[in-house]
């Protein structure tokens, strides 16, 4: 999470991204939960979309398509399918 913008919490399947996040101040807090590979069959898909007008690097999460494409149209950065649940 960050510390600085009131503990917002940030999800991925990327150790890589954890662990520039790390360095630049986000605590570590492990492990939440497992899910299936983006390429995977199994699961419903979990779309990621990030804020560019954000100050805290806010991002969204959904398994909604329809909220997914609203907020592309509004200006949030697709992230695609990054996980499926």
């Amino acid at each position: 999470y960050n510390p600085n913008d009131g503990g917002m919490h940030f999800y991925t399947e990327n150790a890589t991204e954890a662990n520039n996040l790390k360095n630049n101040g986000w605590v570590y807090e492990g492990i939440s939960h497992y899910v299936y590979i983006n390429s995977s069959t199994q699961g419903i898909s979990q779309y990621r979309l990030y804020n560019l007008n954000s100050t805290n690097g806010e991002h969204n999460w959904t398994t909604d398509e329809e909220e997914w494409n609203m907020l592309k149209s509004l200006g949030w950065i697709d992230e695609g399918i990054r996980w499926k649940i």
